[in-house]
C-alpha cells in the first residue's frame, strides 16, 4: 500500500513539472475565474495574451498609489470648493450682522465661520496625504526599472447574475514562475480607465480613454 501511495506521489510530481508555461496560466485563469464569477460552470475563455511585467508601471503599489492621488486631488478641490462658498457665506453673515446686530445673526456668522475652517482643514490634511503620496510615486518612477513577472490579459464569456451571456476582460499580475496571481483588475472599471490614461499620459503616449489632465495632479511633481 505504501509503495502504491509513493508511486501515486511522484505521478503527481512528474505531471507538475512537466506543465508548460501556457498550461499554468491557464489553470492559475481558470481556478480565479471560476471564484469570482456568479456562473462558474458558464465560463469560457476567448483568448489571452501574456507579457512581461516591470516595475513602476506593473508594480500594484504604483498603481494604487496613482489612484489614492487622483482620488485626493478631486478630494482636494472639492474641498476647495465647498471652502470658498462657505467663505461668501460668511461674508453675506457678516453683513448681516451690521444690518440686524442680533442673537440670531450672530449665531449664523459663527456657524458659518466653524463650516469654513472644517473645509479648510480638511483640505490640508488631504494636501499632506497628497504630498506624501507623490513624492512615493517619484521615488518609484526614478527607480531602476526590475522585472516582477508577467501581465496576462484575459478575455472570457460567462453568464452574469440575471443569466445573460456577456464577454469580459481581466487582467493578471503574475509572478515570475507564474506559480501565483498578485493582483487582478478587471479593464472595464472606471478606475482601472482612470489609472491606464494617467500612466499613458505619464509615459507622454497618447491615452484611448477618457482624457485625464495631468495638471489637476497638482502635487505630482512636487
Amino acid at each position: 500500500m505504501k509503495k502504491i501511495l509513493l508511486g501515486f506521489i511522484v505521478v503527481i510530481l512528474l505531471f507538475a513539472c512537466t506543465q508548460s508555461p501556457e498550461e499554468k496560466v491557464n489553470l492559475l485563469i481558470k481556478e480565479s475565474m471560476e471564484r469570482g464569477l456568479y456562473h462558474p460552470e458558464t465560463y469560457s475563455p476567448a483568448g489571452t495574451r501574456i507579457d512581461s511585467a516591470f516595475t513602476p508601471f506593473d508594480d500594484p503599489e504604483f498603481y494604487d498609489k496613482t489612484l489614492q492621488l487622483y482620488k485626493l486631488t478631486k478630494e482636494i478641490n472639492n474641498y476647495d470648493d465647498y471652502a470658498k462658498s462657505a467663505k461668501r457665506n460668511v461674508a453675506h453673515h457678516q453683513d448681516m450682522l451690521r444690518i440686524f446686530s442680533n442673537n440670531d445673526s450672530r449665531e449664523e456668522l459663527n456657524q458659518a465661520k466653524e463650516r469654513y475652517n472644517e473645509y479648510i482643514v480638511k483640505k490640508n490634511r488631504a494636501e499632506e496625504k497628497a504630498k506624501k503620496i507623490a513624492a512615493k510615486l517619484n521615488t518609484m518612477l526614478n527607480e531602476e526599472e526590475q522585472f516582477i513577472g508577467f501581465k496576462v490579459w484575459h478575455r472570457y464569456r460567462a453568464d452574469n447574475n440575471a443569466g445573460m451571456t456577456m464577454f469580459g476582460e481581466v487582467k493578471f499580475l503574475m509572478d515570475k514562475d507564474l506559480n501565483s496571481i498578485f493582483a487582478l483588475y478587471n479593464t472595464e472599471d472606471e478606475e482601472y480607465k482612470i489609472v491606464e490614461s494617467l500612466f499613458k499620459q505619464m509615459c507622454g503616449e497618447e491615452s484611448t480613454s477618457e482624457k485625464i489632465n495631468l495638471e489637476d495632479l497638482k502635487f505630482y511633481d512636487e
